[in-house]
């Protein structure tokens, strides 16, 4: 119970939406056990109380068969003990295996002038006093830097004979998780991360970690201590290094010699996936890795082969649920909310696709709502979720409404709506119309035509009545459009003139348009003719930009607008204003015209200029493409 904490009872109730009469307390049957369920009871009367007999203190001592009698003397002791002058790393202490420790006793008197040795030295220890003098833990591997800090290099190591084993979780700080602003996270082996709480501790460093069974620590810290952090790892590798104690640590999973009765498996796993995988590795189990043929056989006695194989199986489906999710690209904050589900799910092999529920477009709300929806989920019994009380249908209506809340979001940061058109396009999305038939409303559907689609929509006999309903919306657009619109003064202008009598009147001489069709369509005329600067054509076409056109199109450009304006003869300003326009708006049509009357004049039967066929049919082509 974390200590036997009410507040951490009430917590993870609000976080995940536990109610009250779903809560069962099993805490001890000893004064601190009954005081915390009576005072979370007295705040919830709908909790429930699962409590031994009084003969036994807990369930464990229950099985055991170790009555309160005897436990009360194990109680007193372990008071005495907490009496006691502790020394050293407390957090390293709780959180080591006693099979990982060797037991050294020193006299009280030498103890001050070791301790300054082990600190220097960076290495983990813990002591307490015992009068003259002080029994002291180190790890196992770090024996020989403990004697050589002692100068007493044959020292002879005991090991305890009390079993402690650390918590499940092994989570060690200051300070919760939760409560640690602008979290920044440092991964490193187990036992410097060890040595860094010690001292972040002592520098009061606010920080929440945890240690993993396979060797490996995180911490969490706030980003403004970020450094401070830094600089306590940079500064202890530092020490550890002079100390000769390698950061690597012990051997993968070693905890003491493999017994003779032990199983070994190879595994399919490569070194490089085994690291991936191992921090996940949730077992107490005692097992040992080494490297085969590029992958990795484990050894593992007997009696744990199975609840070993079960945590590796469960860290591989951990491991490729986190990789799918981090595809999906969530950000850290949703990755750690979800880690406990991800974790459950995998530890209790779910057949559930968590990644068909959960988006990074979810905001706060919603994605802390599907979390508490997938835990309902999974407290229920195989047999009920397959049932009709299943929490899957839940998740699936919570799923559709949050998706069509962000559907609807990203419809409207595309338009720019009126609230009463997003209204109507609100209960477009509440009903069953898709989103690509949403995606035909646009800013030019009132609120009314919005309403009336939709009825079209789910009223129409046949789909060609939608397509007639936009067609016709289309069409009114136009019509509204074009009846608000102001005329230009071309558009004004052009009904007053008389085109086709411009045209004929100061059309250009038929010896223009043969002197036009030399550069347009003889070839090699342009190497062998140079421009003369005081010729022009039409109205202010020189000769010299003709031949600059003549050069364009024989690589392939399409000159008839340049042509059409420059060779518009300047008549009536009304006339000109109207034919600049045309030529700027129809300058296919209108250059296309000249430029068929220079070719008809280049084709002439009656003309013999000595082309070859091959130019004639060049320019026959080019002329029958022109439209007008």
């Amino acid at each position: 119970m974390m200590g036997v904490k009410p507040q951490t009872v009430i917590d993870t109730m609000e976080r995940y939406g536990i109610s009250p009469d779903r809560v069962y307390l099993c805490s001890d049957n000893d004064r601190a056990g009954n005081e915390f369920a009576e005072r979370l009871m007295t705040e919830y009367p709908d909790m429930k109380r699962i409590v031994t007999p009084n003969t036994y203190k807990d369930w464990n001592d229950m099985l055991r068969g170790i009555p309160k009698e005897k436990e009360q003397e194990n109680d007193k002791k372990e008071v005495r003990q907490t009496n006691m002058q502790i020394y050293g790393n407390k957090i390293w202490n709780d959180a080591t295996d006693n099979r990982d420790k060797s037991i050294v006793t020193v006299q009280a008197d030498d103890f001050a002038k070791l301790q300054e040795q082990l600190e220097r030295a960076g290495i983990n220890y813990c002591a307490y006093d015992r009068g003259n003098s002080v029994v002291i833990a180190v790890n196992d591997k770090d024996v020989a830097a403990f004697a050589t800090a002692a100068g007493v290099p044959d020292i002879v190591p005991q090991k305890s004979n009390r079993p402690y084993t650390p918590p499940e979780k092994n989570i060690i700080g200051n300070a919760e998780y939760r409560y640690i602003p602008q979290k920044e996270y440092i991964s490193a082996d187990r036992d410097l991360v060890l040595k860094m709480a010690d001292i972040m501790a002592r520098q009061n460093i606010r920080f929440s970690g945890r240690i993993y069974p396979t060797g490996k620590g995180t911490l969490t810290v706030s980003r403004p201590d970020l450094d401070r952090v830094k600089d306590i790892q940079n500064d202890l590798i530092s020490r550890r290094s002079q100390a000769a104690i390698a950061e690597k640590g012990q051997i993968i999973g070693d905890r003491g010699a493999v017994t003779q009765k032990r199983h070994l498996y190879m595994s399919t796993l490569t070194p490089k996936q085994f690291e991936k995988i191992e921090p996940f590795i949730d077992t107490n189990a005692r097992y040992s890795a080494v490297v085969r043929d590029n992958k990795v056989m484990f050894s593992v006695d007997r009696s744990e082969a199975q609840a070993f194989h079960r945590a590796l199986e469960n860290a591989k489906r951990e491991v490729g649920m986190l990789d799918s999710f981090a595809e999906l690209g969530l950000p850290m904050d949703q990755m750690i909310a979800l880690s406990p589900v991800i974790h459950r799910t995998a530890a209790e092999d779910v057949q559930l696709q968590l990644l068909d529920f959960f988006d990074k477009r979810y905001d706060a709300a919603q994605f802390g709502e599907m979390i508490a929806l997938v835990n309902a989920y999974l407290d229920q019994t195989p047999t009920e979720r397959l049932g009709e009380n299943s929490r899957l249908s839940e998740m699936l209506e919570a799923k559709s409404s949050f998706d069509r809340t962000i559907e609807l979001s990203d419809f409207f940061s595309q338009h720019d709506l009126s609230d009463e058109q997003r209204a109507a396009v609100t209960a477009m999305f509440v009903g069953d119309v898709t989103r690509a038939q949403i995606e035909v409303i646009d800013e030019s559907f009132t609120a009314e035509d919005i309403q009336q689609y939709d009825d079209i929509l789910h009223n129409a006999l046949q789909e060609s009545d939608v397509a007639d309903f936009l067609t016709a919306h289309k069409q009114a657009v136009i019509d509204r459009e074009n009846a608000e619109r102001v005329p230009t003064e071309e558009e004004v202008l052009f009904p007053q003139v008389d085109l086709a009598r411009f045209l004929a009147e100061h059309t250009l001489s038929s010896d223009e348009w043969e002197d036009m069709a030399y550069p347009l369509f003889e070839r090699g005329y342009l190497e062998k003719h140079n421009p003369s600067e005081n010729a022009s054509f039409g109205y202010h076409l020189s000769e010299t930009e003709l031949y600059a056109l003549a050069e364009r199109y024989h690589q392939g450009d399409d000159i008839r607008r340049e042509l059409a304006l420059g060779l518009m003869i300047h008549a009536s300003d009304t006339s000109f204003v109207i034919l600049v326009w045309l030529a700027d708006h129809n300058y296919f049509n209108i250059g296309g015209l000249f430029f068929l009357l220079i070719a008809k004049a280049f084709l002439n039967p009656q003309l013999n200029w000595g082309f070859s066929e091959a130019n004639k049919k060049a320019a026959e082509r080019n002329a029958s493409q022109l439209v007008f």
